[in-house]
């Protein structure tokens, strides 16, 4: 669930950072409602050592585990604060607080009974721990600080939040020449991604109802089927709420999908009664009649592709369960107030703009097709063969299906699709007992190959001590530099990895082992 990495670059050496990351920012960032956990990359973190009299532990039965337990219960936020009398009963008083010096520590009392504190049977002082990580960016020591989500929260909320306090520490540690930047963030490839399916769904819905104005040549008849859209789409977020899912890639390529068939509904309707009006039916008959004679129909058509999706509900795979769920439910509620409002909607606003027209006579005639036309023609002569030749139609139809379906299937095989975007990693992964200096010293030949290339803006590198993460972020406009696509790019990076292969695994996809 890591959903964002931030740098930390500023003066002084990576320990100055390391400190400032410990005291200034990782607490700050946990407390951003949603953050699960933060872990800090890079410089030697600071530690305190507490090392045990064996002889006075063993007089006092005090284990290290006993004491491990109690450091770790919460104790380890109380301060001995003095004693206290009652009649003959005496009372050890703590604080709840953090401690602020090292002393502090030793005054925790381990045993009650006898008053012995911490630093009566332990010699206690402060210093880093071994290095266990490190961190750079264009091959300048930084600190990394890993973010991770919790399950229940919204991701895109998250990140939002996140920033604001990224911002807001930038401004704090400006004055001491500290900088975060945020390396990646998979919130924000999502939400580029909700936006150009919007995008893609508010495009097929515009190019839907300018193919009905083509054919009807009716500007107010088409806009009366258009408002099916809007009202279709946004009623279901209703659904969306009543069934517990939320509006993401699943449920809104679902409802995309479901627009070019929820348009369906109401042009079936729309044409019906248009086609009864120009007959000359009565404005109020040709509305009931038309709605009548098709209801049936629509509702049939509407039910199969509920039908459709049932099964997914009932299986026991709970990925396709979620993916059914999902793409379902979104599909589903569209097209069912679609048919509410095909069946409610259209008829009255069709009624209102029909009898409008009534009054100033100019009633939109329903224009039959002629039989002379060349593409009737071309159908006529097309239908006439086929029903001839009924057997050799069915042959040809399954074989042309089946060609097209091995053709997708190599293409599909053969060809490696490349998914483009602005960041690419590498996943090092050493021989099992390699030392972390060892990887850091391969990471950093990797390092200087990569930074040769053009096209990169930074190259960042996580490295502990049997792998490593390589992240390179491409500029803005790379396409524009060496006229290389991302497919070129990437391929240059895969041709510097094959020099390391026999010291190290290399590979663009994180290790499942």
């Amino acid at each position: 669930n890591q959903f964002m990495s931030i740098q930390v670059l500023g003066e002084g050496g990576e320990d100055r950072l390391r400190d400032v990351a410990d005291r200034q920012i990782s607490d700050k960032l946990l407390n951003v409602d949603g953050v699960a956990s933060v872990s800090v990359f890079g410089g030697r973190e600071k530690t305190v050592r507490i090392e045990l009299t064996p002889e006075v532990a063993d007089a006092y039965r005090l284990t290290p585990a006993r004491i491990q337990r109690m450091l770790s219960s919460g104790q380890v936020e109380r301060t001995y604060a003095g004693d206290a009398f009652r009649g003959t009963t005496r009372y050890y008083v703590n604080m709840s607080a953090e401690f602020d010096d090292i002393s502090e520590i030793g005054n925790v009392m381990v045993d009650a009974e006898t008053g012995i504190r911490l630093k009566d049977i332990a010699a206690i002082s402060f210093g880093t721990k071994e290095e266990t990580s490190f961190s750079r960016v264009n091959g300048q020591d930084a600190i990394s600080i890993m973010l991770v989500n919790d399950n229940t929260t919204n991701l895109i909320d998250l990140s939002h939040r996140t920033r604001a306090v990224v911002d807001d520490l930038n401004a704090e540690l400006q004055s001491v020449g500290v900088s975060l930047i945020i390396q990646s963030d998979s919130a924000k490839t999502m939400e580029s991604n909700i936006d150009q399916i919007i995008s893609l769904a508010v495009t097929g819905g515009l190019l839907a109802v300018l193919i009905l104005w083509f054919f009807l040549s009716n500007l107010q008849l088409v806009l009366a089927v258009a408002l099916s859209i809007p009202i279709s789409v946004f009623a279901a977020f209703n659904l969306f709420y009543a069934f517990g899912i939320s509006i993401n890639s699943l449920t809104l390529v679902g409802m995309a999908l479901a627009i070019g068939m929820l348009i369906d509904n109401s042009v079936v309707v729309l044409e019906n009664i248009y086609r009864l009006a120009g007959q000359g039916i009565p404005i109020r008959e040709a509305v009931l009649r038309g709605t009548r004679e098709i209801l049936r129909s629509v509702f049939a058509a509407t039910l199969t592709t509920v039908a459709v999706f049932l099964p997914f509900f009932f299986t026991t795979d709970m990925v396709v369960k979620l993916f059914g769920r999902q793409i379902g439910i979104s599909i589903v509620g569209t097209l069912g107030i679609s048919f509410l409002v095909a069946m409610l909607l259209v008829p009255m606003l069709t009624y209102v703009i029909l009898h409008r027209s009534e009054k100033q006579h100019s009633i939109p005639a329903f224009d039959k097709i002629s039989i002379r036309s060349r593409f009737v023609q071309i159908y006529m002569l097309l239908l006439k063969t086929a029903l001839r030749n009924p057997a050799t139609v069915v042959v040809g139809g399954l074989v042309v299906f089946f060609v097209v379906l091995f053709a997708s299937l190599a293409t599909q095989t053969n060809t490696l699709q490349t998914v483009e975007n602005d960041q690419i990693k590498l996943y090092v992964t050493m021989p099992l007992g390699t030392t972390l200096d060892k990887t850091d010293e391969l990471v950093k030949k990797l390092e200087e190959q990569l930074l040769e290339i053009k096209e990169q803006e930074t190259v960042s590198s996580d490295v502990q001590e049997e792998d490593a993460v390589i992240t390179i972020n491409l500029k803005e406009d790379y396409e524009k530099i060496d006229k290389r696509d991302f497919k070129a790019v990437k391929s240059q990076m895969t041709e510097i990895a094959k020099k390391f292969e026999d010291q190290a695994e290399i590979d663009f996809e994180q290790s499942s082992a």
